[in-house]
């Protein structure tokens, strides 16, 4: 390493060790005040249910609205991640057609403010701020959790909007399976995957391959006169494998996913096609680490992750690869006495990214220092959470953010249990490397940019006995600071703080489980409205306006009808206008869709086969989630899944 660069990353990695040590002095105090309470009586208490990620993942007892859709709700045809958010409640996806980057957006916040997590494991890119939907499999996962809100005080300056985590399968018999799928557009998908268990331990592994075409029809409006032709260069073939691996003589799980793609981008409706294609390469590391200390428990959790895009442009004589890094370590301490839970914990991470497009190889160490506790009181469960993090960047600066939150759950009425909950916290969200230090065509990142701040507030109503779920959320967030790109007057789009954004709204789901007739039905249903406004400069073009593709209505309904075996799933999703521009000029028409998957299970002993076919947008719905990136009209699939298990 040359002495020049050495002297200039020196004294931020002094300030750093400085700050490291603040944190282990507090991490030494806060275990020996809390273990030194001892009591020997015993309360039963309503069980607070926290993960190794800090998040809470209990949706009956957090103080905010929490969705958890388990695997027997996944599509067999369509196992995307992006496909199963997209009928959730308050998440609208936003896509730039079937086989493109697919992103998330949760109210009116963008993908940046909202983190990803697979295991317990951050899967967003540090360099973009954000993770293609569309590149995670749901296959040989249990759940997905979804933290409606702001998580910064769980999770820092990445889950201002929210977060999702995906909880792999961590039960189960010996058993192996294999599957393939084929649809339009020479779609086809191979899947396979096993779960080995003995005296040793217990080891899981999942993979699979999608490839297409992505050659479908549309409508171009551009010519003249319009005629429908057909999509080319968007064809996409990935690959993805995943490996967990539980040793029986420790209580540690180690895990590997590894995912490669390639596609073609076909540019916008109207431009013509210069070959542009990207090769996208992920992969993922970690350890987690569980010990027991008399009364408390201890996790220490480690991670490496390494990401890849080489982006190809012939046209433009471009072939740029970057890789951007993160390694992650992290510990908390939990205890439980009588009605108190109590936690503590440090997070360290480390940051790279290389890029040709960026200023320089930027470097981003930061550290973190969380604690949180709930307390029940009869019918009423307390929490509080704080979470302070420190930014040492590669330009000398430094940032610290401060997360507080406070939250209750009351329950009302026990014989209806009837839940109350309300909550108030601060957000935040930190600029990605491409908003500081970009150098682009066209484009040039703000070294000067400062962290989005905010407060948001949540409150609302849960019922859920028996067979029947319903809860009403109302949520309120002000956003300071907020990141926007913007063109100057010569045409040079940059980001700037510049914008202050009011979001307010509300979300509706109903989940119930009844017979009709002989036939057991299960319904899911969302709604929700989003009011996300431009606060900035009054008087102005866009003061007032809806911010860019944030639809202010967005529904969804889900059935599944079983018989025996067999079960069918209707799925159908509306979504009302957006607006392309911040002037509003521009919008995208409402839309709806409806979506049809049948399946029947075959037993041969303890050995299963499953088939299953499915039609997707059956009322051939013409629609684009990004202006310039149609989505397919109606499309077929077929598949079948052989299961062997061990009696």
């Amino acid at each position: 390493m040359p002495a020049c660069h050495i002297a200039l990353i020196l004294p931020r990695i002094k300030a750093f060790l400085i700050y490291l040590r603040l944190i282990f002095f507090a991490l030494l105090l806060y275990p020996s005040c809390a273990f030194g309470q001892q009591s020997d009586s015993v309360i039963t208490l309503q069980e607070i249910i926290v993960s190794d990620s800090r998040l809470p993942v209990d949706s009956e007892l957090a103080s905010g609205r929490v969705t958890s859709i388990p695997s027997s709700e996944f599509s067999q045809s369509s196992s995307l991640l992006s496909d199963l958010l997209n009928r959730q409640v308050g998440i609208s996806i936003r896509a730039y057609g079937p086989a493109g980057l697919a992103s998330a957006s949760m109210r009116g916040g963008t993908s940046s403010r909202i983190a990803i997590l697979y295991d317990g494991v951050e899967l967003v890119n540090p360099q973009l701020g954000e993770f293609d939907l569309s590149l995670f499999d749901l296959q040989g996962a249990e759940a997905v959790q979804i933290v409606h809100g702001s998580a910064s005080a769980y999770l820092g300056g990445s889950a201002a909007s929210g977060a999702i985590n995906i909880i792999p399968q961590s039960q189960g018999k010996t058993s192996a399976y294999t599957g393939y799928s084929m649809g339009s557009f020479n779609t086809r998908i191979f899947r396979l995957g096993g779960l080995a268990e003995s005296n040793y331990g217990q080891i899981r592994v999942t993979g699979s391959r999608y490839s297409t075409a992505g050659d479908f029809p549309f409508r171009d409006d551009t010519i003249f006169p319009v005629a429908t032709v057909r999509r080319n260069d968007a064809s996409r073939t990935s690959n993805e494998i995943s490996v967990h691996v539980s040793p029986a003589v420790t209580s540690s799980t180690l895990g590997i996913r590894l995912n490669r793609s390639q596609r073609g981008l076909p540019g916008s409706v109207g431009s013509a096609s210069s070959g542009e294609e990207q090769l996208d390469r992920q992969f993922h590391a970690w350890i987690s680490h569980l010990q027991r200390l008399g009364s408390a428990t201890l996790v220490s959790n480690g991670s490496y992750q390494r990401y890849g895009i080489r982006y190809m442009n012939p046209g433009l004589g471009l072939d740029d690869n970057g890789i951007s890094r993160a390694l992650t370590l992290d510990q908390e301490v939990s205890i439980r006495r009588n009605t108190v839970s109590l936690r503590a914990g440090h997070s360290l991470r480390s940051l790279r990214a290389d890029h040709p497009s960026l200023i320089s190889t930027d470097v981003e160490l930061s550290a973190a220092v969380f604690g949180d506790a709930s307390m029940t009181m009869g019918r009423t469960t307390v929490n509080a959470v704080m979470r302070t993090d420190y930014y040492s960047l590669s330009d000398d600066d430094t940032w610290v953010i401060i997360n507080p939150r406070v939250g209750t759950n009351i329950l009302l009425n026990r014989a209806a249990k009837v839940r109350l909950k309300a909550s108030a916290g601060r957000s935040a969200n930190v600029p990605t490397f491409n908003d500081r230090f970009w150098l682009g065509v066209g484009t040039v990142g703000n070294p000067a940019l400062r962290p989005e701040e905010g407060w948001t507030f949540d409150m609302g109503l849960l019922r859920s006995k028996e067979r029947f779920r319903s809860e009403i959320s109302l949520f309120r967030s002000n956003v300071r600071n907020q990141i926007e790109w913007r063109p100057n007057s010569n045409g040079i789009w940059s980001p700037a703080n510049i914008g202050r954004v009011r979001s307010v709204g509300l979300e509706a789901s109903v989940q119930t489980d009844t017979n009709l007739g002989p036939l057991p039905v299960a319904m899911r249903a969302n709604y929700s409205f989003v009011e996300a406004v431009d606060k900035t400069n009054p008087g102005t073009a866009t003061f007032n306006n809806q911010l860019r593709y944030v639809p202010r209505h967005d529904g969804a309904l889900t059935l599944f009808i079983s018989r025996n075996t067999a079960r069918v799933s209707i799925a159908g999703n509306i979504q009302s206008k957006r607006y392309v521009t911040a002037d509003q000029n521009i919008e995208l028409p409402a839309y709806g869709t409806v979506d049809v998957e049948a399946q029947n299970v075959f037993k041969f002993g303890s050995n299963t086969l499953l088939l299953s076919a499915a039609v997707k947008n059956v009322l051939n719905s013409r629609y684009t989630l990004i202006q310039g990136y149609p989505m397919p009209l109606r499309n077929y699939s077929i598949g079948l899944r052989y299961t062997l298990q061990r009696q």
